[in-house]
């Protein structure tokens, strides 16, 4: 099996459906993008060394907070795949479906976390 399945499994695994995004950060100019949530353990995505980080906010979604907060997000789909780049290096596709964000993250590393 595959790099990419294994994480898929391990991400699908998780039962992230539906739960709330409870923390997104983003550091080092885009570099490292980091999310947190809880369903019966806290889990803790990060991706490293990032190339493409796109963000989308849903327009009909209507904000309710006029501060810097971040709209209340529920992941609704966590998708990986792998392309080939510049001299056979791999880079890591993440698309990621968290009402009412969407984001698409091409990064070198994919590291999962399970904090009790």
């Amino acid at each position: 099996m595959e790099e990419v399945n294994i994480l898929q499994d391990t991400i699908n695994g998780h039962g992230y459906w539906d739960m709330l995004l409870e923390e997104l950060v983003v550091r080092k100019d885009f570099k490292n993008i980091t999310l947190m949530y809880t369903n019966e353990k806290k889990y803790k995505y990060i991706f490293d060394n990032c190339y493409k980080v796109d963000f989308t906010h849903c327009l009909e979604y209507e904000r309710e907070s006029t501060n810097d907060e971040l709209s209340p997000c529920f992941f609704r789909d966590i998708h990986l795949a792998i392309i080939d780049r510049v001299a056979q290096k791999k880079i890591y596709v993440v698309k990621i479906d968290a009402y009412p964000v969407k984001l698409e993250i091409w990064c070198d590393y994919i590291f999962i976390q399970e904090i009790e």
